[in-house]
């Protein structure tokens, strides 16, 4: 690839994603944040410097200007003809013309790129290895340097670049870390061979590239690891305050090992300086404290299995910090906006001045199969999740690997987006991380699978508690509640698991389990509200948990305990003989309040992205209101389950459509839910005479049945 094919591609794709960016993010297509609309295009830039370009790190300047750089190869990372490239941008999101080759440069072919650093003289050095042909595996350690003005630069090395073998033919430097006295160490493996085994290598240099004599043999220190033909790797490190080397990496299992400054192994970690531990395989950040933050792949049971940004946090001993999250370790899935979870996966984590954690990667099928987005969550010290946003530039693939943080607190994100032939830079800028308005929907999935479920709540008597029986679940009857208590099953903790919840109306208490498997000593009970008082509970503020909230009908109020902030909400809306209809009808992924009143059968909305007032005449009197989102759009849906006829009357717009569908009878009760988990209400309904549940799927329409419970039960669906 040539300086002119690069520059060519450059000048056309920068004016594209200009528009991309400007429609992605103006046009409202972005799940985002706080995006800074001062930023570039409505929050977001971008550029294209060589064909397939592959973020991997980004830093702020001190004259605010914004570095990017990374990996671009002809065809994908670490394929053919890989090289390292950076680009510049001006504080307002422009691409800065005067770095390198007109804002980016990439001169090098056949370097795969691991780990990138910023020198404090605006310099940047690249480590990785040397592929001697494409599309081989690289055979030497491999380090470059790029002038603060985006070129090789000729005083380092041979024009920029020193290739150092090291012990085998298959060689490769994975992090890099700039030492107090200006020299560069660079670790690394090698990969066994039939006759001999890998090993764990570094490599220091002088601050002019070349390797540094003084350290091992030529500058090379090794140590071989397992059997002949093992194969090593490393993952990151860092350098702890007393100057030893903290590194993680796998040899047949992942482990923490740490290292003197010389290069051997520190005997007082661990065994022999080793320490077999999980939760590394990720970048490492060191925080002031001398903490360690490591980011690694996991998946949660409680988000179907799913992969989700997962944080560990260590100390210099190797050791879990039990302060940290449940025992160390941070799991945080990302909702789909279709339907289930997002697979995420993080890549880099950062610290704030006043201790929070911003971390950043990439939520995969977050709009559907083959989309993806930018991934960032923000955690407090002690790695309570704060918020979380994903931002999707669509109908393109983005991702997210690198975070830097501006002086007055904003937030840099960066990544590459997907134009289907190509992959380019693609940045954005947050003035804050806030939450993402989740889609709302009512479907009870108290396990995690995607599908409601068939559950119905035994009251207790004469003292006997109250019990959860789920059809999925035979084995278990979690007990949770007493006579009296009204249920309340919503997600509090938006983990797309509905929680089992019920409300004392005695003593106005919300009881809410945090395991539905052991509700009883996993619970946290909120006084809200008092007796009489009809619980309401929904996501009013937009951050995926539902809100603790009750509508009065003495004085026709809603009060709203938001969970957001803890801010509370008192508004009179209705009249005694009304009855909620909590949903989201407006689709801004916060409910919205709203009323049927039965004896005109007329809806009451109160939209919450206006505060205007829709009313609706939809229904009749002694119409059963089941509201939700049957069409998959997002949006709440007015439908009417009428018993003295058994059909059900569904509406997306009442002054313009409706239809009527004959499932049911006199006496049976709607339990509207997702039972074939395609993301759109089913119609259902369950017979208390012979105890069955009758689904109709949205998929096909086939008719589903399955009797469950007893006939005293309440169905959870139905409530």
């Amino acid at each position: 690839m040539t300086s002119s094919q690069r520059c060519t591609r450059a000048v056309k794709f920068l004016s594209h994603l200009s528009i991309l960016f400007f429609v992605c993010l103006s046009a409202g297509l972005v799940q985002a944040g706080t995006l800074d609309t001062s930023f570039g295009s409505g929050g977001g830039a971008g550029t294209s410097v060589g064909f397939y370009d592959s973020t991997q790190k980004v830093f702020v300047l001190p004259d605010g200007k914004i570095l990017v750089a990374g990996e671009s190869a002809y065809v994908g990372f670490h394929a053919y003809f890989p090289g390292p490239f950076a680009a510049r941008f001006n504080p307002d999101g422009t691409l800065d013309t005067t770095y390198g080759n007109n804002g980016g440069y990439n001169p090098l072919n056949n370097v795969q790129v691991s780990d990138i650093i910023l020198q404090p003289d605006g310099k940047l050095v690249f480590a990785g290895g040397a592929n001697p042909t494409y599309n081989t595996f690289p055979q030497d350690f491999a380090i470059v340097r790029f002038t603060a003005s985006g070129q090789l630069d000729s005083s380092f090395g041979t024009n920029g670049v020193t290739v150092t073998a090291v012990g085998g033919s298959n060689d490769v430097g994975r992090a890099l870390l700039l030492l107090p006295d200006g020299k560069l160490l660079v670790a690394g493996f090698t990969k066994g061979t039939q006759t001999s085994p890998g090993a764990i290598d570094f490599v220091r240099y002088n601050s002019d590239g070349t390797p540094d004599q003084t350290f091992g043999e030529g500058g090379v220190v090794y140590h071989l690891l397992g059997p002949q033909g093992s194969q090593p790797n490393v993952y990151d490190m860092v350098r702890l305050p007393d100057g030893k080397i903290f590194l993680s990496g796998s040899n047949g299992g992942d482990f923490l090992a740490r290292f003197n400054p010389d290069g051997s192994p520190d005997t007082s970690f661990g065994t022999a300086g080793y320490l077999s531990t999980p939760y590394v395989n990720g970048q490492m950040t060191m925080q002031p404290d001398g903490k360690i933050l490591i980011v690694f792949p996991s998946t949660l049971q409680s988000a179907g299995n799913t992969q989700v940004f997962s944080l560990a946090r260590f100390k210099p001993d190797g050791s879990l910090d039990p302060n940290f999250g449940n025992g160390g370790i941070v799991q945080t899935p990302f909702r789909s906006n279709v339907t289930g979870y997002a697979s995420a996966g993080a890549r880099e984590a950062v610290v704030k001045s006043n201790g929070d954690i911003i971390v950043v990667g990439t939520a995969y099928n977050i709009n559907g199969s083959d989309t993806s987005a930018v991934a960032a969550a923000q955690y407090t010290s002690n790695g309570t999740l704060v918020a979380k946003t994903a931002i999707a530039f669509p109908p393109y693939q983005s991702y997210g690997s690198a975070v830097a943080l501006q002086p007055d607190g904003k937030i840099i994100l960066a990544g590459s987006v997907s134009t289907g032939l190509y992959t380019d830079v693609a940045l954005a800028r947050l003035t804050a991380i806030t939450n993402d308005a989740r889609p709302y929907k009512r479907f009870y999935d108290f396990n995690g699978d995607l599908y409601t479920d068939l559950m119905v709540y035994r009251p207790g008597q004469g003292g006997t508690p109250s019990a959860w029986y789920n059809y999925n679940n035979q084995s278990i009857a979690p007990a949770f509640g007493q006579e009296g208590d009204i249920i309340a099953p919503a997600d509090y903790n938006d983990d797309g698991v509905t929680d089992i919840a019920v409300f004392r109306p005695s003593n106005g208490t919300w009881y809410i389990a945090s395991s539905n498997y052991d509700p009883l000593n996993n619970f946290t009970a909120v006084q809200w509200g008092t007796s009489g008082d009809v619980p309401v509970a929904g996501d009013y503020d937009g951050d995926g948990k539902a809100d603790v909230a009750v509508w009065r009908p003495s004085n026709g109020y809603w009060y709203i305990l938001n969970s957001a902030d803890n801010s509370v909400k008192a508004a009179p809306f209705g009249v005694s003989g009304d009855k909620p209809v909590v949903g989201d009808y407006d689709g801004d992924g916060k409910c919205d309040i709203a009323i049927f009143r039965p004896s005109n059968g007329t809806w009451y909305i109160a939209k919450s992205t206006t505060g205007e007032y829709q009313i609706v005449q939809f229904g009749a009197n002694g119409d059963i209101p089941a509201q939700n989102d049957y069409d998959g759009d997002h949006k709440t849906d007015l439908v009417v389950f009428r018993p003295s006829t058994g059909i059900w009357y569904t509406s997306t717009d009442p002054a313009i459509n409706y239809g009527a569908v004959q499932f049911g009878t006199n006496g049976d009760i709607p339990v509207v839910g997702d039972y074939d988990a395609d993301g759109k209400a089913d119609i259902a309904v369950w017979r208390p005479a012979n105890r069955v549940w009758y689904v109709r799927r949205s998929t096909n329409g086939a008719l589903y049945s399955q009797q469950w419970g007893a006939s005293t039960d309440i169905p959870v669906p139905g409530n």
